[in-house]
């Protein structure tokens, strides 16, 4: 069985058979996309999978006609991307696209041949899924040079989200708490909102000089929990108040918060225990540098190799690898700084250039790595066990902001599209 990973890139071919043998007309035009026409049967085929899947959901159908509609718009908005592409030059070689097939068919557990035995059983085309995979890509890279490459997130941003709503949300772990609490009404005069902080901070100092909190606690605390030694048990940091969780998510284990001011109390909070992903992340970082030549109708695949595997000789003969960057790498961000990426995370960057460090020595030059941003050659210069937690928050914080700004941009970049298209449905034709 296929994987449902997959299942959007299968939508045309079982459904365009079981057309024709509907004898639904195939030569009818249902849309006009600039100067591309979109038929019926294409449209019929996409709305026939859809429904199947909607009704695999166990979710009810809308009208057919709803769902008609819907389909069509995607397909002209695939239009509109693939023909951007195709007069920007963005296309797929055959070489990569066997390359992603064969990735396609290992994801599933299976070869090449079995994968396409396995299409063959559930009704597809392996040309069909064979083109439905080329787009894909084609879009993939439209999409990156048109929008992703030009979405920022800066450190600020980064920063106050993980000061704000990621405390809690990039945070699995669990946190063992303990509270007092010193109520003091918000209309409380001066002198006694002093006196409930002076006794916070006495408070404080004992616990931290080593005190018993749950003993403090009992005798202080106004809380619920306070018979109990303010002990709020195991919680998520999105099950404590927003002002609790922003601070427990950095505290050390059996640490005590300063003082914290609500508008009816004064808390004091203890961090006793925590448990889940609590414990440092430490990976191995490779720290690399590279050469990027880019794909373009004069730069194919084979040019490209020949170009790399002519810098990679000059390198290997003793030219400085980072001069040789600052003078032949496209990647304008890293040829300034002699090709070098920094330290590398695992995950960091696409697989196959991942996998291809992996496999180098301290010092070796790699042959010429295909990616969907180019080609490269790759030098690993160090490689470090590092404690990468903080970096890590932050690497997840950084995708979960681009992600959404991304989401945003691209939807006002496809609706521009739209509007500087000539668009013409003909559903009632």
């Amino acid at each position: 069985m296929i994987k449902s990973i997959f299942a959007a890139l299968l939508l045309l071919a079982s459904a365009a058979v079981g057309a024709q043998e509907r004898g639904t007309p195939i030569d009818s035009i249902v849309a006009v996309v600039n100067e591309d026409i979109v038929l019926h049967s294409e449209l019929e085929s996409r709305v026939v999978e859809v429904m199947r899947s909607i009704s695999q959901s166990g979710t009810e159908a809308p009208p057919a006609n709803v769902v008609r509609e819907q389909v069509l718009d995607r397909i002209i908005i695939e239009r509109l991307q693939l023909q951007r592409a195709e007069q920007s030059g963005i296309g797929v070689s055959e070489d990569r696209l066997n390359q992603a097939m064969a990735t396609v068919a290992q994801r599933n557990g299976l070869t090449l041949p079995q994968f396409t035995e396995a299409l063959a059983a559930e009704g597809f085309s392996y040309e069909q899924v064979r083109n439905d995979v080329r787009n894909d890509m084609i879009i993939t890279q439209l999409r990156q040079r048109d929008v992703l490459e030009r979405v920022n997130v800066s450190k600020r941003e980064v920063d106050g989200f993980l000061a704000g709503e990621g405390a809690g949300s990039l945070d699995d772990r669990e946190f063992l708490v303990s509270h007092i609490m010193l109520r003091v009404d918000s209309d409380a005069p001066a002198t006694e909102v002093d006196r409930v902080r002076v006794l916070g901070e006495s408070l404080i100092a004992q616990a931290r000089a080593g005190e018993e909190f749950a003993t403090l606690a009992v005798a202080h605390s106004q809380g619920q929990q306070a018979l109990e030694g303010g002990d709020l048990g195991w919680r998520r940091s999105t099950q404590l108040p927003a002002v609790f969780a922003e601070r427990v998510v950095s505290m050390e284990t059996g640490a005590v918060s300063d003082l914290i001011r609500t508008p009816g109390a004064f808390h004091i909070i203890k961090l006793v225990d925590q448990r889940g992903s609590s414990e440092r992340l430490v990976v191995q970082q490779t720290r690399a540098r590279h050469i990027l030549v880019r794909n373009t109708p004069v730069m194919t695949d084979g040019r490209a190799v020949a170009r790399l595997s002519e810098l990679r000789q000059k390198i290997l003969d003793g030219a400085d690898f980072g001069e040789v960057a600052r003078l032949n790498s496209e990647d304008s961000g890293s040829a300034v700084n002699d090709g070098d990426l920094g330290w590398l995370q695992p995950g960091q960057t696409v697989p196959a250039f991942e996998q291809a460090l992996e496999r180098l020595d301290i010092g070796e030059v790699s042959e010429p790595i295909s990616t969907q941003f180019g080609w490269h050659i790759v030098q690993v210069l160090e490689r470090r066990a590092h404690d990468s937690t903080d970096q890590a928050r932050e690497a997840q914080a950084f995708r979960i902001l681009r992600e959404r700004k991304a989401e945003e941009q691209i939807e006002v970049w496809l609706q521009r599209m739209l509007d500087e298209a000539y668009v013409e449905k003909r559903l009632d034709a």
